[in-house]
C-alpha cells in the first residue's frame, strides 16, 4: 500500500499533514458556523469524533472514509480548516486535484498560520500542471518553515516542472538533501531538474540514487531512461523506460506535462525525441474521435490569427454543446453564463473556457461514474491526462482543445446512448 502511494504522489512529496494537528486534541469549537448558532453538546461530540476519524483516516491512507467523514466534518464546522485541510490530503492522493485545490484555498482562508494549508495548495496546482501558480504558496511554506524538507522537495518538483528558474529550483532541492541527505524524493526532483538542464549524467546520479532507496519509481525509471537516451546508451535506456511504464503506464502523460517530452509523441507521424521501437502507440480512436480529427486536418490552420479563432470558436462550441446535453442525465444544471463571454475565441478567452469545459467534464463524469449511469471503462479518470499545461501560444491551444475532445465524445455519447432511443442519432452539428 504505501508503495503504491508514492507511485500515486509521482514526485511532488507527500505533504503528510501532521496526525494529531494540535496538542490538546482535534480544534473543533462549539460554533457551528452559521450566525447566531451553537452546537449542542450531541452534536459537539459528533463533530469531535468525526474530526478524529477523518485525521486517522487519512494517517491509514483510508482515503474513500476520509472524504466522506472530513466532509461530515466541513457541514458540521465549515468555518474551521481541518475538515478541509486533511479532505484535500485524501484528494491530492486520488489525484482529484481540481477538488483538493477548492479545499486548500478555503483552508488558507481560514487558517492562513498554518503551512500545511499553503503547501497543500500549491500541491493541488502543481498537479494539475499548473507549476507557475503553485511556486508562491509553497514559498510562503517554506518562509514559515524554512526546513521542511517535503516544502522544499515540493518547489523544486515546482520550479523544475514550470522550467524558468531552474538555478532556483536546484537550490530547493540541494537544501533538502543538505538536511536529510536520503531523502528519496528530493533526490528524484533533483533528478528533474538535471534532466532539465541538460546535464544527463548529474540526472542519472541523481535517479539511480533514488532508485537505490526505492527501484520501482516510474519518474526516476523514465527520467534516467531519458538521460541515458540523450548520452547513447540505448540499451539501458530501453530497460528503464520499460519498467517506468510496467509500473505506470501513463508515465509518458507527466512527462509531456513537465514539457519534456512533446505531444507530438502520441502521433507516430510526428517528430519525437525517443527512437520508434519505444514509440507509444497512438490509442485506438473512436468514430466520434477520427470525425475530431478529419474536421482539424481539413481546415489545417496556418498561423492565421482570424483561422485559428473561428476553428477555436467551433470545436469550443461543440464542446458547450455535448456537455449541456451530458447534464441532463446526471442531473446537472449548467450555469447560464457557462458558455458566454468566449464566442470571439481571443486567445485568453478561449484558454479560460477551455479550463472550465475540463473542470465541468470532470464534475460530470464524477456523478455519472458515482451513480452508476455509464459503464466503469469511462470511469477511471487517467492519472495525468486531464490536467491542462501552460497555453501560451495557439498551436498549444489547439491541442489541448482537440485533446479535450477526445476526452468529452466519449463520455457524451455513452450518455448519449443511456439516456435516448438508439434509433434517435447521437449527433453534434
Amino acid at each position: 500500500m504505501v508503495s503504491a502511494i508514492r507511485r500515486a504522489l509521482l514526485g511532488f512529496g507527500l505533504l503528510t499533514l501532521g496526525a494529531m494537528p494540535a496538542s490538546s486534541g482535534i480544534p473543533i469549537s462549539v460554533s457551528s458556523g452559521k450566525p447566531g448558532a451553537a452546537m449542542d453538546e450531541k452534536a459537539m461530540n459528533e463533530a469531535m469524533q468525526n474530526a478524529f476519524i477523518c485525521v486517522a483516516s487519512v494517517m491509514a491512507y483510508q482515503f474513500a472514509d476520509a472524504e466522506a467523514v472530513c466532509g461530515r466534518v466541513v457541514v458540521a464546522v465549515p468555518d474551521q480548516a481541518l475538515g478541509y485541510k486533511f479532505r484535500g490530503l485524501a484528494y491530492l492522493v486520488e489525484h482529484k486535484f481540481e477538488k483538493a485545490e477548492e479545499d486548500f484555498h478555503t483552508a488558507v482562508r481560514l487558517d492562513p498560520s498554518d503551512p500545511e494549508n499553503h503547501a497543500g495548495y500549491g500541491q493541488s496546482m502543481s498537479g494539475q500542471g499548473r507549476y507557475a501558480q503553485a511556486i508562491p504558496h509553497f514559498e510562503t511554506a517554506i518562509r514559515m518553515m524554512p526546513d521542511d524538507i517535503r516544502y522544499l522537495a515540493a518547489s523544486c518538483w515546482a520550479r523544475a516542472g514550470d522550467g524558468g528558474r531552474l538555478d532556483l529550483a536546484l537550490k530547493d532541492c540541494n537544501r533538502a538533501l543538505q538536511i536529510s541527505p536520503q531523502f528519496v524524493t528530493a533526490q528524484q526532483n533533483r533528478g528533474l531538474v538535471r534532466l532539465k538542464q541538460k546535464q544527463w549524467r548529474s540526472a542519472i546520479r541523481d535517479y539511480s540514487a533514488a532508485l537505490a532507496q526505492d527501484g520501482d519509481r516510474p519518474t526516476a525509471l523514465f527520467g534516467r531512461g531519458f538521460a541515458y537516451l540523450q548520452i547513447g546508451e540505448t540499451a539501458k535506456a530501453r530497460i528503464d523506460v520499460q519498467m517506468a511504464r510496467k509500473v505506470d503506464p501513463e508515465i509518458d502523460e507527466l512527462y509531456i506535462l513537465l514539457g519534456v517530452l512533446p505531444a507530438a509523441c502520441h502521433d507516430a507521424t510526428r517528430p519525437c525525441p525517443l527512437p520508434d521501437d519505444l514509440r507509444r502507440p497512438s490509442p485506438t480512436q473512436s468514430s466520434m474521435q477520427t470525425v475530431s480529427q478529419q474536421f482539424s486536418q481539413r481546415h489545417n490552420p496556418s498561423g492565421f490569427e482570424e483561422l485559428d479563432e473561428m476553428i477555436r470558436s467551433i470545436e469550443l462550441g461543440r464542446l458547450d454543446a455535448m456537455l449541456d446535453r451530458t447534464a441532463a442525465l446526471p442531473g446537472v444544471t449548467l450555469a447560464p453564463a457557462f458558455s458566454i463571454g468566449w464566442q470571439n475565441a481571443e486567445f485568453k478567452q478561449a484558454r479560460r473556457h477551455l479550463s472550465e469545459v475540463r473542470l465541468e467534464y470532470r464534475r460530470q463524469q464524477q456523478l455519472a461514474c458515482n451513480r452508476k449511469l455509464i459503464g466503469n471503462g469511462l470511469c477511471r479518470t487517467p492519472t495525468y491526462g486531464t490536467a491542462i499545461p501552460f497555453i501560451e501560444d495557439t498551436a498549444t491551444l489547439r491541442r489541448e482543445i482537440d485533446r479535450t475532445v477526445d476526452l468529452v465524445q466519449p463520455f457524451w455519447h455513452a450518455v448519449c446512448l443511456a439516456s435516448h432511443e438508439l434509433t434517435e442519432p447521437c449527433e453534434i452539428e
